[in-house]
């Protein structure tokens, strides 16, 4: 059974559905995307994305992303990128953050029951465990360190 997070203003289920199967680099990027509502904009038609990632299933990231931000390829505000470097960069007008994995997922369960149960201990950890965020502007919820790029 998928529980409900409403802290994290989506739902399991309907990601899962959303996307065919639930892991974790599709939970990060819907977490991703939730911090982009919050620092940016809830309008889905005001912020752009640029997502970075290498292959499968690290590229689960930009479904998540699309799912929560808005940011989708149909409304032409999201470009992925072949890069082996998991983060996304959103924009909205002059203010832009990066959020970034501190690192890679270590899953060695053998089954789709067993990645669920993996991805909930994920939803568990605190975002400041999970992400580096830097913005080039104040951030009202969450930590982060300056854009200097």
């Amino acid at each position: 059974m998928i529980t409900e997070f409403k802290e994290f203003d989506f739902d399991l289920k309907s990601l899962k559905d959303f996307h065919g199967h639930l892991g974790p680099y599709l939970v990060a990027g819907a977490r991703m995307g939730v911090i982009a509502n919050e620092e940016l904009s809830k309008n889905k038609l005001e912020k752009y994305c640029i997502v970075r990632c290498d292959t499968t299933p690290m590229s689960c990231l930009i479904d998540g992303i699309q799912f929560v931000s808005g940011c989708t390829y149909g409304t032409r505000r999201i470009v992925a990128t072949s890069e082996g470097i998991p983060e996304a960069i959103f924009i909205h007008k002059e203010k832009e953050i990066r959020i970034k994995l501190k690192k890679p997922f270590q899953f060695k369960g053998e089954g789709l029951d067993e990645l669920e149960d993996y991805v909930k201990e994920f939803m568990k950890s605190p975002i400041h465990d999970v992400f580096e965020i830097q913005s080039n502007f104040p951030l009202r919820k969450y930590y982060k360190k300056k854009l200097t790029e």
